[in-house]
This record gives C-alpha cells, sequence and structure tokens, in this order.
C-alpha cells in the first residue's frame, strides 16, 4: 500500500521524519550512559511521537476548519495524510499516540520486565481502547444526526405554518431563500447542493455561492433549502 495524500497533507510526512530523526537522535548520548543501551530508542521514540503528536492536531485543526456563524467549528477535511484511505490530518495524532503506546509497551515489558505476555497484554489494552472509542464516537455520531433531524422537522414545519426561518446570514421561506438581503425564490434556483464549505444555488445566469461559515446550524439549514426546493420545483 502506498502512502498517498490531499491537498497540504504531505505536511504530515516531514512531521514523521522529523520525529523519528529527534527520537533516533535522543536515544544516542542516553543508550551511552543508561542500562537501557541499544533500547534507549524504546524510551525516546515514544516520547518524540507524543510530543509531535499536539502539533499535528493544531495543524489539521488549521488546515482543515473554520468557525461557524454561530461559534461552531465547520470541518471541511480537504487536507488528508496515510496509507490507503488518507485520514483528515487533525486525526494523525491518533496514530502517533498509538505508535507511541506501543513502543512504550515494548519497553516496559520487554525490555524493563523481560516479559513478551506483559508486552501482549499491553497491545491487547490498546486494542479494547480502540474498539470502545470508535463505539462511543458511533453512538455520539447517531445522536448528533438524531439532533439534526428533529432540529429538521421544527424547521420544515414552521415554514410550511407560513414562518421564515433565520440560520445567521441566510434565511428560508416557502417562497425561497435569502442570502443577506438577495432574495432567491425557489422557482428560479435550478439546482441546491453543497460541500464542506459552501451553499451552491444554481441559476439560469450562474450559480450563487454562499459561505456555510455564515450560516447558523448549516446542516439543518441546507437540508431543509433542499426540501422545500425538491417540493417546489420537483426537480432532485
Amino acid at each position: 500500500m502506498m502512502i498517498s495524500w490531499t491537498g497540504k497533507g504531505w505536511l504530515a510526512l516531514p512531521i514523521i521524519v522529523v520525529t523519528v530523526v529527534i527520537g533516533g537522535f535522543l536515544a544516542v548520548p542516553l543508550s551511552s550512559i543508561h542500562a537501557l543501551g541499544s533500547n534507549a530508542v524504546f524510551c525516546t521514540m515514544p516520547f518524540a511521537f507524543t510530543l509531535a503528536a499536539f502539533p499535528s492536531y493544531l495543524l489539521g485543526r488549521t488546515l482543515n476548519s473554520s468557525m461557524g456563524a454561530d461559534g461552531r467549528r465547520v470541518w471541511h477535511n480537504r487536507h488528508r495524510f496515510g496509507v490507503g484511505i488518507p485520514l483528515p490530518l487533525q486525526s494523525i495524532w491518533v496514530g502517533e499516540a498509538a505508535i507511541a503506546y506501543l513502543l512504550l509497551a515494548v519497553l516496559i515489558g520487554g525490555v524493563l520486565l523481560t516479559s513478551p505476555p506483559v508486552v501482549w497484554t499491553l497491545w491487547l489494552l490498546l486494542i479494547v481502547v480502540g474498539v470502545v472509542a470508535v463505539m462511543t464516537l458511533r453512538r455520539r455520531r447517531k445522536n448528533e444526526l438524531d439532533q439534526v433531524r428533529a432540529r429538521s422537522r421544527r424547521a420544515t414545519q414552521a415554514i410550511k405554518a407560513g414562518e421564515t426561518m433565520r440560520f445567521g446570514g441566510l434565511s428560508v421561506s416557502n417562497a425561497g431563500i435569502e442570502c443577506d438581503g438577495r432574495m432567491l425564490p425557489f422557482t428560479e434556483i435550478v439546482r441546491i447542493h453543497h460541500d464542506r464549505d459552501n451553499l451552491y444555488c444554481q441559476l439560469q445566469a450562474g450559480t450563487y455561492t454562499y459561505p456555510l461559515s455564515k450560516i447558523h446550524d448549516h446542516t439543518v439549514a441546507a437540508g431543509v433549502a433542499i426540501g422545500f426546493h425538491r417540493a417546489a420545483t420537483g426537480r432532485n
């Protein structure tokens, strides 16, 4: 499998290379003054990878997100790095922390205690923690999705009753979408779609682009707008 990246995801590679170099460099003087000898690398490498995890997350957070109108962070995850399926840059720290833990397990179980079963036990513990973490994240995402659906239903019912729902700089009514004072009737919009950055309203004369960062609760706003557009025009 090959290393791949998107956008500025390649920045993760020099971080990893520098981390390995620093970890190995620190092991040289430590091995000469400590009884660990050549095994000192199992002490310095976890330290180096643990330190690298923090700047890796900050880099990914800076490149892959921005603050929305409602104060919530909007993620687009264009910058990725990994083997096989690239991960968002802000998630690389998880792999770095895992490498640090695996090497530390070797130091504790294999070098200090000279007990392979301890090494395998510590590695198995990491797998268990990882599975629990994944299950917890999935449950949390499901709860968030349920909340979005509930807010979308309430907004849809209110608009059908004749109200205009305001989502920061964007408003949705039965007639259309209003963005910063500009009214876009649903009957004049050919297509509405969005990505992780913008909401796009395709008109006959061109496409109107509106940043998601200016939209409060943009997940609900975009979904409701698309739903009313389909109802008004019969288009998908």
